[in-house]
C-alpha cells in the first residue's frame, strides 16, 4: 500500500506593500486595462484584419464562380483561358492551374502551397507567404489568402488574394496595441507599488503615533495633519480625537484628586461625629446624629452632581421644548428676593415680556438656581443684583444674572466653569466647586451656551454677569 503526500507550498510572507489597499487597486487597474486591451484588440482585427478578409474572400468565390463556369463549357481550354484573361488585369488576385499530380498549366506560382480537396467541387480555404518580385527589386514575403478547388479528376484551380500592405499594417497595430498594453500594465503595477510605499510610509506615522498613545504617552500627534487629502483628513481628525481623549483624561485625573481633596474634610468631620456620637445619649445624641446626616447628604449631594455632570459630558441630550424664560425669572425673582434682602443685597429683576426658547425646564432650573446662589454665597452685603430675560437677537433669547460684586479675573473666568475649581477667596466658603461646570453641560446639552462676563460696576472696579444663552423659540 502506497502512501499519499500532498504537494505543499510554501511561501513566506509577502512584503508589506503587497498586502496594502493601493496595491490592491493597482492590480484591479491592471486586470481591467489588460482587459481593454484585449478588447481593442478585437475591435481592431474586426475592424482591419476581419474586413480586409472578408473582402478577399468575396473576390475569391467570385473569381472561382467564373472559372468553375468556363471549365463546365469550354473544360481546361476555357478555365485556362479565362486565367490568363483574368491575370493580364493588374490587380490583387493570383492565380494558379495544376493538374492533378501538381504539373504547373498556367498561373503565377511555381506550385500550389497545400494539397488539393480530394472530392471534385470541394474547397479548401489556404493562407501562405510568396516572394513577390518587384520589377528587378529584391524580393520581399508577402501575405495571401486563398481557396483552392478540384475541378475533376485532373485538374486543380487555385485563386488567391494578395493581402498585400493591409496585412503588415494589421501586424504593425496589433503588435503595437500588445506593446502598449504591457507597458500600461507594468505601469500600473509600478505606480501600484509607489503608491502603497508611499501609503506605508505616511502610515507608520499613524502607526507610531498610536503605539505611544497605548503605552501611556497622551501628547503624541500625527505629522502632516494638514487634511488635504484622505490621510491629512484622517490625521487630522485623530489629532482631535487626542486632544480630547487627553482633556478627558486629564480632567478624569484632575476629578479624581479634587474629590480626594474636597471631600476628605466632609468624610473627617463625618467621621469624627460619628466617634463623638458613641460617647453620648439622649438629646445631645440625636443633634449629633442629625449633623451627621446633614454631611452625609452633602456627600451624596455632591456625588450625585458628579454622576450628573459626566453624563451631560458624555453627551446625555434631554429632549428640548419651548420654555417661557420670562416667567421662569419671574418665578425665581420672588423666590429668591427675601434671600437677598436678608443678606441686605440690593435686588432687582428687569425681565422682558414674552421671551421664549427651546431648552429643558428641569435643567433650566437646576441652572438658575446654581447662578442664584453663588450670587448668594459670593457678592457682599450693600451690593447689587439683577435677574433679567431678554432676547439677544432674531435667533438667541438668555436669562442673565449680573452682579455689582468683586468680580472674577478675566483670565480665571474659564477657569471656574472647571470641576472642583475654586479660586482661593472663595475657599472659606462651603461649596464643592460643581455649580458652574454643572451650570456650562447643562446648557451645552440644550444647545446654548454659558457666557461669562463684565457685570455691573462698583467703587473697586466692575462685578460679574452670567448669561445663559438660548436658541429663540
Amino acid at each position: 500500500m502506497s502512501a499519499r503526500f500532498p504537494l505543499r507550498l510554501k511561501f513566506g510572507p509577502l512584503p508589506a506593500f503587497l498586502r496594502t489597499t493601493a496595491f490592491g487597486v493597482a492590480l484591479v487597474q491592471a486586470a481591467l486595462f489588460s482587459g481593454f486591451v484585449i478588447l481593442l484588440l478585437f475591435v481592431v482585427y474586426r475592424v482591419t484584419a476581419g474586413q480586409m478578409l472578408r473582402d478577399a474572400d468575396i473576390a475569391i468565390l467570385e473569381e472561382i464562380d467564373r472559372i468553375e463556369a468556363a471549365f463546365e463549357d469550354r473544360g481546361v481550354m476555357g478555365a485556362n483561358g479565362q486565367i490568363i484573361g483574368r491575370a493580364a488585369i493588374d490587380g490583387p488576385l493570383l492565380y494558379m492551374l495544376t493538374q492533378a499530380d501538381g504539373w504547373k498549366i498556367s498561373g503565377d506560382f511555381d506550385r500550389i502551397p497545400a494539397p488539393a480537396p480530394p472530392i471534385i467541387g470541394a474547397r479548401k480555404y489556404v493562407a501562405f507567404r510568396y516572394e513577390a518580385d518587384t520589377l528587378g527589386a529584391p524580393t520581399r514575403p508577402r501575405d495571401a489568402r486563398g481557396q483552392i478547388v478540384r475541378l475533376s479528376e485532373d485538374y486543380v484551380v487555385m485563386v488567391a488574394h494578395d493581402l498585400g500592405a493591409g496585412a503588415q499594417l494589421v501586424r504593425t497595430i496589433t503588435r503595437a496595441t500588445w506593446v502598449a498594453g504591457g507597458l500600461g500594465i507594468a505601469l500600473s503595477l509600478a505606480l501600484g507599488i509607489v503608491a502603497s510605499q508611499a501609503a506605508l510610509r505616511r502610515l507608520d506615522g499613524l502607526y507610531r503615533t498610536t503605539a505611544k498613545v497605548i503605552g501611556g504617552d497622551l501628547t503624541q500627534r500625527v505629522e502632516n495633519a494638514d487634511g488635504r487629502d484622505e490621510y491629512g483628513r484622517l490625521a487630522s481628525a485623530l489629532n482631535a480625537m487626542l486632544d480630547r481623549l487627553e482633556t478627558l483624561v486629564a480632567g478624569a485625573r484632575q476629578t479624581g484628586e479634587a474629590i480626594a481633596h474636597d471631600l476628605r474634610t466632609p468624610l473627617t468631620r463625618l467621621r469624627h461625629r460619628l466617634e463623638s456620637a458613641q460617647a453620648l445619649s439622649g438629646p445631645a445624641l440625636d443633634e449629633e446624629l442629625e449633623e451627621a446626616r446633614r454631611e452625609a447628604d452633602h456627600i451624596l449631594s455632591t456625588f450625585n452632581t458628579i454622576l450628573r455632570l459626566t453624563r451631560l459630558e458624555r453627551g446625555e441630550r434631554p429632549p428640548l421644548q419651548a420654555v417661557d424664560l420670562s416667567a421662569l425669572a419671574a418665578e425665581f425673582a420672588e423666590l429668591y428676593a427675601p434671600a437677598f434682602e436678608d443678606q441686605s443685597i440690593r435686588f432687582e429683576a428687569a425681565i422682558a415680556p414674552g421671551i421664549s426658547g427651546k431648552g429643558d425646564p428641569a435643567f433650566l432650573e437646576q441652572c438658575l438656581a446654581n447662578l442664584l446662589d453663588n450670587a448668594l454665597k459670593y457678592v457682599p452685603a450693600g451690593a447689587q443684583v439683577r435677574l433679567s430675560a431678554a432676547r439677544r437677537s432674531k435667533t438667541e433669547v438668555e436669562l442673565a444674572l449680573s452682579d455689582s460684586g468683586p468680580g472674577v479675573p478675566a483670565a480665571d473666568r474659564a477657569r471656574i466653569t472647571e470641576r472642583f475649581v475654586r479660586l482661593d477667596a472663595s475657599r472659606t466658603i462651603p461649596g464643592a466647586g460643581l455649580g458652574l461646570a454643572m451650570v456650562k453641560a447643562a446648557m451645552q446639552a440644550m444647545g446654548g451656551q454659558l457666557l461669562i462676563e463684565d457685570g455691573l460696576p462698583n467703587e473697586a472696579g466692575i462685578g460679574l454677569a452670567m448669561r445663559l444663552v438660548l436658541p429663540a423659540h
